[in-house]
């Protein structure tokens, strides 16, 4: 799992997407991250600079979506992709510096679910200004947001919030709405507000209202509480005026003058009724797009930089978390069409993944796509193997195999020995026969020129010969009594094999496992990774 993942949406801002990236880049170098940007449509070429940015950082990914779908439903994309223990939210226009990311992060990691970035002087529009304070005062109400938490679009998020969040199904999401229903552990820290040094804001007044808007109606009844509490107040005045225009009857008094009076009052109070009857009808649309299931975002295409894999085949794992029980058949590779018992998959060509993952209730996760590239059927996975030949139990002599892959015939393949760093004379057949200690390995070439290298070290190898001669003995000759494993007295060397692929791992880490017999008995801690220095009871290590 990644430590950060920095979500970012994207509108009109090809000015500024690269060196948001390079400084997100320097700032976070001594950090796991991905760095997820989502294009929301844009006018203009932003899309194709997040693509030239994906080719070269293999920690960027760029999601394109196929229509404008609004902020906040650009953020919700990103947060479904999002892998990192911490999801950080941004804004494109540098006006929140990549390098204030580590003090949010060192501040959430203190135990709080959220941690908003405060800016105590916004560099931004009067109007702006006003219209961040009057949403404030009302998400106070609305929302439930305390007096003191400034509601900033640069924030920090644990994974645990955001699992919570993407599960929302309104068609209207409200990023800052979600976090204040999920949790209540929030804080803030001061940051700096930068200016804006390229390209213009893409949010002008009409946007900021349907903003508050979203968030007014789609996360609270407060609409409706004032529509019910006006009525309420105009049928008492209703009522109390009407005794006041029956007394005035009975006394007498009444006469056709009021015309104004009543015009005024139809008027308001029909403006009344229809102003609460658009509040009603609001929310009923909101509730029947969302019940007609139409979707948040709809993804075009992502980007990031391909994976180089040197096998044949390569194996694509899932690894899901679930607060309910996964199905039978949890796994799926191709977008929800087919479901399968086993969380991995074998790829031997180049293809696009959808990977869903379901519960036993048959909730879906969303969709994870990945991209197998790359990968190269001519180039030979390469093994050395190592053996003793029959009768020399004395382990005077080894025999080395290169084992290529059996996705491709070895015949026609050419093989080169070393030793070190330098050629084995005559050493270019399947095996070696090694007769003394040090580093082998061998280079495997196709008739495509297109070659695997393999290395193992061989710690000692014994002679069976006396005065200590490394000269092999021969396949017929006896062993030396002295030399015989029966003698308990003598020390045999055990013999040793590594499993493991010595080409280009393709997973997050690699379990290095060494399966050994000796005459004698191995050692209480037997197994060493580090040359002799520390040995340990497992025989195994993750790398």
């Amino acid at each position: 799992m990644k430590e950060l993942s920095i979500v970012i949406p994207v509108y009109n801002s090809f000015e500024c997407v690269k060196e948001l990236s390079n400084q997100i880049q320097d700032a976070l170098k001594n950090i796991e991250y991905e760095q997820i940007m989502i294009n929301d449509c844009s006018k203009d070429s932003s899309w194709e600079e997040i693509q030239k940015i994906c080719a070269k950082n293999k920690n960027v990914i760029g999601i394109n979506l196929r229509k404008n779908s609004g902020q906040d439903s650009a953020i919700l994309t990103g947060l479904n992709y999002a892998k990192g223990k911490y999801i950080v939210i941004m804004d494109d226009d540098l006006q929140h510096s990549p390098y204030d990311i580590l003090k949010l992060y060192e501040e959430i990691k203190k135990g709080f679910d959220v941690c908003y970035a405060n800016f105590a002087h916004k560099k931004q529009k009067l109007w702006k200004n006003l219209g961040s304070y009057f949403n404030g005062k009302i998400s106070q109400i609305s929302i439930g947001k305390p007096k003191d938490i400034y509601l900033s679009p640069f924030k920090i998020i644990t994974k645990d919030v955001v699992n919570e969040i993407i599960k929302f199904e309104n068609l209207f999401p409200y990023i800052d709405g979600l976090i204040f229903q999920v949790t209540g552990n929030i804080t803030q820290i001061d940051i700096e507000h930068h200016s804006r040094e390229k390209g213009k804001s893409n949010y002008n007044l009409i946007k900021s209202i349907k903003v508050f808007l979203r968030m007014l109606f789609g996360f609270s009844t407060m609409p409706l509480n004032i529509s019910t509490y006006s009525g309420f107040t105009c049928a008492f005045l209703g009522f109390v005026l009407g005794i006041i225009y029956l007394i005035q009857y009975f006394q007498g008094k009444a006469d056709v003058k009021g015309w104004t009076t009543l015009v005024i009052l139809l008027l308001f109070l029909g403006g009344l009724i229809l102003v609460s009857l658009g509040i009603i009808g609001k929310y009923l649309g909101q509730i029947y797009l969302t019940v007609n299931r139409q979707p948040k975002f709809i993804i075009k295409e992502v980007k990031k930089t391909p994976t180089t894999f040197t096998s044949s085949s390569v194996k694509v794992e899932v690894i899901a978390e679930s607060k309910n029980k996964l199905h039978e058949e949890a796994y799926s590779f191709d977008g929800g069409m087919t479901y399968q018992k086993e969380n991995y998959i074998e790829v031997s060509e180049n293809k696009s993944l959808e990977i869903k993952v379901r519960d036993e209730k048959n909730n879906e996760s969303a969709v994870l796509n990945e991209e197998i590239q790359n990968i190269d059927t001519t180039k030979p996975t390469v093994l050395i193997e190592g053996s003793t030949k029959s009768g020399e139990e004395t382990r005077s002599n080894v025999l080395l195999t290169a084992v290529v892959n059996p996705d491709t015939a070895p015949s026609g393949y050419k093989y080169q020995w070393y030793k070190g760093s330098s050629k084995i004379k005559n050493a270019t057949e399947i095996t070696y026969n090694a007769t003394s200690s040090g580093s082998y390995k061998v280079v495997v070439t196709t008739g495509s020129n297109n070659s695997s290298t393999s290395e193992v070290y061989i710690v000692k190898i014994k002679s069976t010969s006396s005065g200590g001669s490394s000269k092999p003995s021969g396949g017929n000759k006896k062993p030396n009594k002295n030399n015989n494993p029966s003698n308990n007295n003598q020390k045999v060397p055990p013999v040793v094999k590594v499993s493991g692929n010595p080409t280009k791992w393709t997973a997050e880490n690699v379990t290095l496992k060494i399966s050994a017999t000796a005459v004698n008995g191995l050692h209480s801690t037997a197994y060493s990774f580090d040359g002799g220095k520390t040995y340990q009871k497992e025989n195994q290590m993750q790398i």
